[in-house]
C-alpha cells in the first residue's frame, strides 16, 4: 500500500499531471483546517488501510454470507428478483432506483443480523462508573457480543431463521433500539454505514439480475470462523447460472 501511495504521489508531481478522481486522491488532497497542511505519509497509509479493511473486508464477508443464505433460500432470491424485474425491466440498477428496491436491502440487513461482520467489539471505560449496583473502574475493558445479541430470543422471533421481511416497513421491531447493531451504535456508529448498505444492495441486485444462485450439493456443513471479522471457516461453493 505504501508503494502504491508513493507511485501516485510521483505521478502527481509530473508536469501537466491530471490526478484521478478517486478515494486515494481525496486523502492526498485533504488539508487540516487549522494548519492547511496535508496528512503525513504515515497518516495517509493508516487511513488507506482503515478504508481497505473496514470498507472492503466487512462488506465482502457480509456478501459471502448473503450468497450462502440465498443459495439455501431460493424463495428469497425470487422475491428480490420479482421486485427488481418490475422496477428495472431488465436494466442495471442505479442509485436512484434503490428506494423502490427494498427487498434486496432487507436481505442484506437480515444477513448482517445472522452473521454480523463485526461480531464482537471492545470498549474501554473512560471513567469510573456504576451499572445496576456494579462498580466499573476506569480502564475496564468490555467485549460487546453483537452476534449473541442478534440471536437473542428476547429481541428476535425465531432468531435462527433467515427472514428478511422482518426488516420491511410495518414489521414489529425489537423493543430495545440497540438490539441490532451490525454497525455499532451511539457516537461510535460506523461512519461508512450508509455507503456499505448501498454498496451491498447494488451488488445483490446486479448479481441476481444476471444469475440464478444455486447451492452445490455434497459439501460439508459451513461453519463460522470468528476472527476480527466473522467469516466462513472454509471455502464453500455456489453455482451461478446465467438467467
Amino acid at each position: 500500500m505504501g508503494r502504491y501511495i508513493a507511485q501516485r504521489q510521483h505521478a502527481n508531481a509530473q508536469p501537466h499531471a491530471t490526478p484521478p478522481d478517486d478515494l486515494l486522491q481525496m486523502l492526498l488532497d485533504a488539508r487540516y483546517e487549522d494548519t492547511g497542511e496535508p496528512m503525513t505519509p504515515e497518516r495517509v497509509l493508516d487511513e488507506a488501510l482503515i478504508l481497505l479493511i473496514a470498507g472492503h473486508e466487512t462488506s465482502a464477508n457480509a456478501l459471502t454470507w448473503l450468497l450462502y443464505l440465498l443459495a439455501h433460500h431460493p424463495e428469497e432470491a425470487t422475491r428480490i428478483r420479482t421486485e427488481m424485474d418490475a422496477v428495472l425491466a431488465g436494466r442495471s440498477p442505479t442509485f436512484e432506483d434503490l428506494p423502490r428496491l427494498g427487498q434486496a436491502l432487507y436481505a442484506v440487513q437480515e444477513t448482517m443480523r445472522l452473521f454480523p461482520p463485526a461480531w464482537m467489539v471492545d470498549r474501554v471505560a473512560l471513567a469510573d462508573d456504576q451499572y445496576n449496583g456494579l462498580h466499573i473502574p476506569k480502564g475496564t475493558l468490555f467485549s460487546l457480543y453483537f452476534y449473541g445479541l442478534h440471536h437473542d430470543e428476547k429481541y428476535w422471533a425465531n432468531p435462527q431463521e433467515f427472514r428478511p421481511a422482518r426488516f420491511a416497513p410495518g414489521q414489529a421491531r425489537p423493543v430495545h433500539p440497540f438490539a441490532y447493531v451490525p454497525f455499532g451504535g451511539g457516537p461510535r456508529l460506523c461512519i461508512g454505514m450508509q455507503f456499505a448498505l448501498t454498496e451491498m444492495q447494488l451488488v445483490t441486485l446486479e448479481l441476481l439480475r444476471q444469475f440464478e444462485v444455486e447451492w452445490v450439493s455434497g459439501q460439508a456443513p459451513v461453519t463460522m470462523q470468528p476472527l476480527i471479522t466473522l467469516r466462513p471457516k472454509h471455502d464453500f461453493r455456489v453455482q451461478l447460472r446465467l438467467r
